[in-house]
């Protein structure tokens, strides 16, 4: 962002200040001070001008701007801005103190009177409320500040997209309870492409605490082992006869020490299966990554897509080239630990059959993973005991 000004500047932006040199000769000339701007979720940035010119006509212009010439150019704001345009309006606020952030009361789903309790193949939190996406949830939204600032629009969203709402026609009259204090009964529909659950409220420059809930249809089912054998194991066993500690839903495959895994055994000797499915939006050569520390087999759609199956410290290991069509695939993965470093990441990328990149290397990201569909799962409930059924 970019101040000018025919004579003496002093901005201060943020908590940044920057100012005019001294004065020479009979003008003070012009000065420009240049200020890089983060760009990515609205902010409320602090603003202090102070320009004169004591030799002539002042003027004060703000534009976005490129600091530098030729090949040293660097530009300041990363943002869709046509430089040298002068900002508008619409991004200057009096000086005023923020409002109050609004906050996520609750969240309920709603589901048919004659609807069977939901049946889940894995032990729910019992501390977020589960929704599926595309189905409708009440929400509870509490607001803040003046009439004129509980005027504006609300917003809500989830992992960055959008929630669709109403109010609540069983309650069209919003809660006062307090001066300055509202409370709003929303019905409101999950949008498709979440992830974590994580729910956000915004009402005019402040946003809520994240309110969080299992987006139901969304993660993967994973079934965790813990192995009685202290000396640990050099390859993946046979889950099949094995006795499981707990089954849980993980968003994704992204661990990178027993603190990432919250394993409710000591992270020694243990196994982790995982079953569910990744879906694939944009046609092209998938390669998937694993780095683990120690063993991994990974499938999608019943084709091994990478293999590091032994005893080994924390390494990479690439699949081939799996063509893949958009559409949702059956994964599986299993992973075991023998003792200290427990690791195990899972990353894809894709081209096109030019050869281009399509899907840069990434972690496979937690919206791209459901147990919507999934291969035959073991009929197996958590015990609290050892893979052997021997106690804890």
């Amino acid at each position: 962002m970019r101040f000018k000004c025919e004579g003496r500047l002093r901005v201060t932006l943020g908590t940044e200040t920057r100012s005019s040199p001294p004065p020479t000769g009979q003008s003070s000339g012009q000065t420009v001070l240049d200020f890089a701007v983060p760009y990515g979720e609205e902010t409320y940035l602090p603003l202090t001008i102070d320009f004169t010119n004591d030799k002539g006509a002042s003027s004060l212009t703000v534009v976005w701007a490129m600091a530098g010439s030729g090949d040293e150019a660097q530009v300041l704001i990363n943002a869709p801005v046509n430089f040298g345009e002068q900002l508008p309006a619409r991004l200057f606020f009096p000086p005023v103190t923020p409002p109050k952030p609004p906050r996520i009361i609750s969240v309920t789903p709603i589901v048919a009177e004659d609807a069977p309790p939901l049946q889940l193949p894995y032990d729910a939190d019992a501390t977020r409320p589960s929704v599926r996406e595309g189905q409708q949830f009440k929400l509870v939204v509490e607001l803040y500040g003046s009439a004129e600032v509980r005027a504006q629009p609300l917003t809500l969203s989830i992992d960055g997209r959008k929630i669709e709402f109403t109010l609540d026609p069983e309650l069209r009259e919003n809660e006062k309870s307090l001066e300055g204090t509202e409370r709003r009964h929303l019905i409101c529909t999950l949008p498709t492409g979440c992830g974590e659950g994580k729910m956000a409220a915004r009402l005019s420059i402040v946003q809520s605490e994240p309110f969080y809930i299992d987006v139901t249809n969304k993660g993967l089912i994973a079934y965790l082992y813990d192995f009685p054998n202290g000396g640990g194991y050099t390859q993946l066993p046979d889950f099949g006869p094995l006795v499981c500690f707990k089954v849980r839903k993980d968003a994704w495959v992204n661990f990178e020490n027993a603190n990432f895994l919250n394993l409710p055994f000591p992270a020694e000797t243990f196994g982790i299966e995982y079953y569910g499915a990744i879906i694939i939006e944009t046609e092209g050569d998938y390669v998937f990554t694993a780095r683990s520390d120690d063993g991994i087999r990974v499938w999608v759609n019943g084709q091994e897509a990478v293999v590091d199956d032994n005893l080994h410290y924390q390494r990479e290991k690439r699949g081939e080239p799996l063509r893949l069509s958009p559409g949702v695939y059956p994964f599986k993965a299993q992973f075991f630990e023998n003792n200290v470093h427990e690791v195990f990441v899972l990353e894809f990328e894709a081209r096109n059959s030019q050869g281009e990149f399509i899907v840069p290397r990434q972690v496979v990201p937690k919206r791209l993973f459901t147990w919507d569909v999934h291969p035959p799962l073991p009929d197996k409930s958590s015990t609290g005991k050892l893979a052997d059924g021997s106690g804890p």
